[in-house]
């Protein structure tokens, strides 16, 4: 899995890269996705050694990733979240496949997500409480163009998220000379 694959390999990779194409140049900044050119690997230690990232937030080397159980990449792996500089967890699953990832974040905005590894209480409360009807326009396209609803309990999410497909991560061996 070390070759880089073109991100339309997975069609629904390149339906979500097609709607962010349409929208203006800004809207990255504005919900913190911003789509990889292929799946390849990050170059950052703490990804998982399973996962090819297709998107980054735009902060902190933060990626979102398909995790391979030994399938191939498609939208039906887990998408695992890499918070590079999250010691001593840097990854959280934040979806059983990608339309649940989607699911997530089209809540608030993707770049929010990494507070569940930072400040998980917090921003648990905060996507719980977030209406609907607030949503940034191409978050609204994404639900409609999936057919996706939010998320309403991010915490049973992450939790039947970390039950079902946290032990599937092949975590990249530590480095000893890393913390030192």
């Amino acid at each position: 899995m070390s070759a880089p694959l073109p991100l339309d390999s997975v069609p629904a990779l390149a339906r979500l890269n097609a709607i962010l194409d349409a929208a203006p140049e800004s809207t990255g900044d504005e919900i913190g996705l911003f789509m990889a050119k292929d799946l390849r690997p990050s170059g950052y230690d703490q990804t998982p050694l399973n996962a090819r990232p297709f998107a980054w937030t735009g902060g902190d080397g933060v990626h979102f990733c398909l995790l391979d159980a030994g399938a191939g990449l498609s939208e039906t792996c887990p998408v695992v979240m890499t918070a590079p500089m999250a010691f001593p967890t840097p990854n959280l699953v934040l979806g059983r496949d990608l339309g649940e990832f989607l699911s997530l974040g089209i809540v608030e905005g993707f770049f929010a997500l990494d507070g569940l590894i930072y400040s998980p209480q917090e921003t648990i409360g905060r996507l719980d409480a977030t209406p609907a009807r607030d949503r940034h326009p191409v978050l609204a396209e994404i639900a409609r163009s999936f057919g996706l609803t939010p998320v309403t309990d991010a915490a049973a999410h992450l939790a039947a998220c970390a039950r079902d497909a946290e032990p599937l991560i092949v975590p990249a061996p530590e480095d000893p000379d890393a913390h030192s």
